[in-house]
């Protein structure tokens, strides 16, 4: 059951996690495929701020808001939009969208093309020949990203994949608009934002995917909310 999510507030709290590694024992390229998944809800858009993604870990093990380049993921913009940084290059997501309102937004890229999907239907394309990180990456969210920027949203059930994710896939995780268990569909890191060994405490937030790949910590005070998508 889905009873967290949770809450940044915009100001300069954020998620990092430990270093991400692969199942396969091998090691992240900048061709290694990659998808993302998570539910979010915008409370105020403003230019820049970082909802969720991927970013590289600091070389001393730690992890911050401003990962050490590379930042990639979604992004919130004035006037109601979202857009999705990746290695280097911004793609507008069609359409706006109102404050107050989850939607469910996952990107994937195979090595080459790349799909945005909201709400369970593709949305827009894109095209890279590099995913930007040579070495393993950290996820974050609520902080970071492109600019550095904070954004004022609730985020809940963040997971993340070394392969490219299909439509049918896709429409598994949006599951008419209700989270529900995406084990089967074997994420890396499957962080559920309170509904994990956290139990909606602490600042600790557990990898629930069930492969033991990195944990997270909640930085600078994000708090868990019982508002979730339903």
């Amino acid at each position: 059951m889905n009873t967290n999510s949770i809450s940044y507030d915009g100001t300069n709290d954020y998620m990092g996690s430990l270093p991400i590694d692969r199942l396969s024992g091998a090691t992240w390229s900048t061709t290694t495929p990659v998808s993302q998944s998570a539910w979010v809800k915008s409370n105020g858009f403003a230019g820049n701020d970082a909802v969720f993604g991927i970013g590289k870990y600091n070389t001393d093990g730690s992890f911050n808001a401003s990962f050490a380049g590379g930042n990639g993921g979604i992004h919130q913009q004035s006037s109601g939009r979202y857009y999705f940084w990746f290695s280097g290059n911004q793609t507008y997501l069609s359409g706006t969208f109102s404050t107050g309102v989850w939607h469910h937004i996952a990107w994937t890229w195979d090595g080459t093309n790349g799909v945005i999907y909201v709400d369970g239907s593709q949305n827009t394309t894109f095209s890279d020949t590099s995913n930007g990180y040579a070495t393993r990456f950290s996820i974050w969210a609520g902080g970071g990203g492109r600019w550095n920027g904070y954004a004022d949203c609730l985020v809940d059930e963040l997971a993340t994949w070394d392969s490219a994710l299909t439509s049918g896939n896709i429409t598994t995780l949006y599951n008419g608009g209700v989270p529900g268990d995406i084990s089967s569909l074997s994420p890396l890191v499957w962080y559920r934002m309170g509904d994990g060994t956290e139990a909606g405490s602490g600042t600790d937030i557990y990898d629930m995917s069930g492969n033991s790949s990195a944990n997270a910590k909640l930085i600078n005070g994000p708090t868990f909310s019982t508002d979730v998508p339903s």
